[in-house]
């Protein structure tokens, strides 16, 4: 080639590592111009067929034949085409037995799979979740494109190069962007598993009795608090590595981890899955219970005025859930901000502020300002179920015209004797 026919891929070369910038910040740029509309065609991010969902279940079956319902699980996952992930088997010392399970069934027999579980056992817990990523599946497919079009260039400048140095600095581009081609490729390659793959949660438990359908209020009560600590049980809602004695690991934190961090997710790549992590949902569990009894042992008996123990509450929680909140490892992030971290933090000032105002201003006022409203007479009234009741309609008089008293009659002249007449005439 004429060293003035390269001249312009010469300049074009050396503007590689100052002008086109091949981290993500300059992808960024790329991908709005594409979606924009302005970028050209052939530089387009793929179109998507369908929408990107990742579906997830978990349900807790009990079965009073243990050995039956494990074989009826192994069926309906046959049937499903799917496999399982993980498996963690245990028995108390009544030979009761129970197993986690982790299946990944294809999204096209997700539900079948799900009615074929509940047949399996008496179903006590089911959720299911629905996650669409067809927002995160497009970017990161967008990004690999505009990627993918940079290595094609440098894969042309690399054949008209002639000279070393030339050579040198594109071979060291292309290293870079196909260390990026490669990191986003398995994110993506991430997505498409956990899309075309449904994960299924599933807690057998060995039982000799079923636990009745129509729950009351204190039962209820207990399955909502089994069901929260069974992300604890599960090894779920996690936080990064800690060495601390309550780190918690095992195959299921080892799995996950590895996963994500394959995945090329921003968090993951400082967490090693090997190393044990903070059980979060235990360090919030605990919190939580602290403060309700600090609210049951000792505030409710001081409590000064409505709203008290709700702000008080509110920003015990918001403290803590600040703090927790910075160690999770699957937060819901806007940009660097952990939202969750964010509204924690906006509950726990607002509280405060509100709790330190309210309380000067009734010592300000006097020991009775801001009485609680059920020290009030319409709050006594409520409270003994009489505020709302009618008042009894006054019953209506029809006046009389009061009754003349009889006016007493005259008395009656004695009649005047005969010789009086007489002598009078």
């Amino acid at each position: 080639m004429a060293a003035g026919g390269f001249d312009l891929q010469h300049a074009a070369l050396d503007s590689t590592p100052e002008a086109v910038n091949y981290s993500l910040e300059a992808d960024d740029r790329s991908l709005e111009t594409e979606y924009s509309g302005t970028g050209s065609a052939e530089a387009a991010a793929p179109a998507v067929d369908s929408a990107k969902i990742i579906y997830t279940a978990n349900l807790t079956l009990e079965s009073k034949d243990y050995d039956a319902a494990r074989a009826a699980l192994d069926a309906a996952l046959a049937e499903a085409g799917g496999y399982l992930e993980s498996s963690s088997e245990y028995s108390d010392a009544g030979d009761s037995r129970s197993v986690s399970l982790t299946y990944r069934v294809p999204q096209a027999n997700y539900q079948s799979f799900l009615d074929a579980v509940a047949a399996a056992g008496n179903v006590t817990y089911r959720s299911q979740q629905a996650d669409d990523v067809t927002t995160q599946y497009m970017d990161v497919s967008a990004r690999l494109s505009n990627l993918q079009a940079q290595r094609t260039r440098l894969q042309q400048l690399q054949a008209q190069a002639e000279t070393l140095s030339d050579l040198l600095q594109i071979e060291d581009s292309l290293t870079e962007v196909q260390s990026q081609i490669e990191s986003w490729q398995s994110q993506l390659d991430w997505y498409s598993d956990q899309v075309q793959q449904c994960t299924v949660y599933i807690d057998l438990n060995e039982v000799q009795t079923y636990t009745p359908a129509d729950e009351g209020f204190f039962s209820r009560i207990g399955t909502a608090l089994v069901s929260g600590w069974g992300n604890f049980v599960n090894v779920e809602a996690f936080g990064s590595n800690t060495s601390s004695i309550l780190g918690m690991t095992g195959p299921k934190v080892v799995g996950y981890l590895t996963q994500v961090k394959n995945s090329g997710a921003a968090w993951a790549q400082n967490i090693d899955p090997h190393m044990p992590v903070h059980p979060t949902f235990l360090y919030e569990s605990v919190w939580c219970l602290t403060g309700f009894l600090i609210i049951a042992l000792w505030l409710m008996r001081r409590r000064k005025y409505d709203g008290q123990v709700f702000l008080f509450y509110t920003a015990w929680y918001g403290l803590g859930r600040f703090f927790i909140e910075g160690l999770r490892t699957d937060s819901l992030m806007w940009g660097p901000v952990r939202v969750s971290q964010a509204l924690a933090l906006v509950a726990f000032v607002t509280a405060t502020a509100l709790l330190i105002w309210l309380g000067q201003k009734k010592k300000k006022l006097g020991e009775d300002f801001l009485p609680l409203y059920i020290n009030t007479p319409e709050g006594q009234a409520v409270a003994a179920g009489t505020f709302y009741q009618k008042a009894p309609a006054p019953e209506i008089h029809t006046e009389q015209p009061a009754e003349q008293p009889e006016k007493p009659s005259e008395p009656e002249q004695p009649a005047a004797a005969p010789e009086e007449e007489n002598r009078a005439e």
